[in-house]
Formats: structure tokens, C-alpha cells, sequence
């Protein structure tokens, strides 16, 4: 329940900062994720949300890489869960 609050969030604040133009502080809030990576669900919502503006946003790429070695690391399948994302 805690983690659907949390994703209507991230997809909530990411739509009202995108249309405010707010990438820079889009940006710094991604990189809140990047420390992260154990929280995947959160850091796929963020990576799904802020797709459309992934070349505003340079710390994404740090959030994807890291995501994608903390899902190899535990063994599961990085390409597919992070298929699109990237």
C-alpha cells in the first residue's frame, strides 16, 4: 500500500514539475534515487515518469546504470525489467 502512495507521488510531483519546466529540480530529485537502488519499484516509477524528459535530465543516466547493476547483482533480469527505460 505504502509503495502505490509513493509511485502516484512520484508520477504526480514529475507531471507538475515538467510543466512548470522544472528540470533542474526534477533532476536533483531523481538523484535522490540514485542511493537507492534497493527501493526498484520506486526507481523504475521514477525512471518510467521522467522518460519523456530523460535529455533534461543528466542524473537519470547515474539512477539507470545503478539500478541496472543492483538488479544483475541480485540476479535478476535488468534488461527486462529496465526494457525502454533507458
Amino acid at each position: 500500500m505504502m509503495i502505490d502512495a509513493h509511485m502516484r507521488a512520484i508520477y504526480s510531483e514529475v507531471d507538475s514539475m515538467a510543466q512548470r519546466g522544472q528540470f533542474v529540480l526534477m533532476d536533483s530529485c531523481v538523484s535522490g534515487y540514485v542511493g537507492c537502488p534497493h527501493e526498484t519499484e520506486l526507481c523504475v516509477a521514477v525512471l518510467t515518469a521522467t522518460l519523456p524528459w530523460k535529455a533534461e535530465l543528466p542524473t537519470r543516466v547515474a539512477l539507470f546504470s545503478r539500478l541496472r547493476r543492483y538488479l544483475t547483482a541480485q540476479g535478476a533480469d535488468a534488461a527486462s525489467i529496465l526494457k525502454g527505460l533507458e
